[in-house]
């Protein structure tokens, strides 16, 4: 016998060597040796994994309950709803005072206020896709808005540098800057990467010791954004390049002894730059 038999409901131990345990109605949670080290006082009660689990309360609000040094704490805080910690440090709640969503720390303190319309995380930047008055956008921890709240949906994600949105029913592109690429007239998220198609596209290049492939993308329109894609890893490969933009140039800084190929996806037609020499080898159509 590992643990009496004395609970109503055990869930499989987490990797934590926790598992929330039922007694006497209500829920907690006890160790592989059968230790209580959540009281049985919850209506609910979820884990969210790293030492965090969620309980409802009999008035029916949510608090955290975080392993504090092999202790558990339940914080102070309760709300009315807490989105989902999973493995981080972070959770979007709902105001015990109101509808709104806010974010909070692993001990229930309030990281962004309560003014926001739906639950939210974020991302690896430390920022967040929020809703407000109908409308989302991107703000960080501080509310500094990072692309204005003005789009019809969440699906905000950038991929090269652009993210096809929607606003008031069309679709266009926008950078990370909130500058337009595609204007507004999109019926269809294809009509939008139509329109991105053409573009110049920086292709790949060889290496000195060895294959890598690096793509940049060159827009048209006066500004460069890059995305590396290393197939191994290379050391401190991202310093080794850099660019910069003035007017409508874009011009590339690498080291000299890489050719460079440049390739425009709507017609495939290719220039190969020397940067030793600092002139074009060949123009050719691919």
């Amino acid at each position: 016998m590992l643990l009496p038999c004395e609970y109503e409901e055990i869930s499989y131990f987490d990797s934590g060597g926790y598992a929330i345990a039922k007694r006497n109605g209500k829920y907690g949670a006890i160790n592989k040796e059968g230790k209580t080290v959540i009281q049985h006082v919850y209506f609910d009660l979820r884990d969210d994994h790293n030492g965090v689990f969620v309980g409802k309360k009999g008035n029916g609000l949510y608090v955290v309950i975080a392993n504090d040094s092999g202790r558990f704490v339940e914080s102070s805080g309760q709300f009315k709803s807490v989105n989902g910690f999973f493995g981080g440090s972070t959770s979007s709640a709902q105001s015990p005072y109101g509808d709104g969503y806010g974010l909070i720390d692993r001990e229930g303190k309030e990281i962004m206020p309560f003014v926001f319309e739906e639950p939210f995380n974020l991302d690896s930047e430390g920022h967040a896709i929020v809703k407000q008055k109908g409308k989302y956008g991107i703000v960080d921890t501080n509310l500094k808005v990072i692309i204005p709240l003005a789009f019809d949906d969440n699906d905000i994600h950038f991929v090269d540098g652009i993210a096809i949105v929607k606003r008031d029913g069309r679709f266009g592109a926008i950078d990370k800057t909130s500058s337009i690429l595609v204007p507004f007239n999109c019926s269809t998220q294809s009509e939008v990467r139509e329109s991105l198609k053409n573009r110049w596209i920086i292709g790949t290049w060889r290496m000195v010791d060895g294959e890598i492939t690096t793509i940049f993308t060159f827009y048209n329109n006066g500004k460069c954004f890059v995305q590396y894609r290393f197939p191994y890893p290379l050391p401190n490969a991202q310093t080794n390049y850099k660019y910069k933009v003035k007017n409508d140039e874009v011009t590339l800084i690498v080291p000299d002894d890489q050719d460079i190929v440049f390739m425009r996806i709507s017609d495939k037609k290719m220039v190969t730059y020397d940067n030793q020499r600092r002139e074009i080898k060949k123009i050719r159509d691919n």
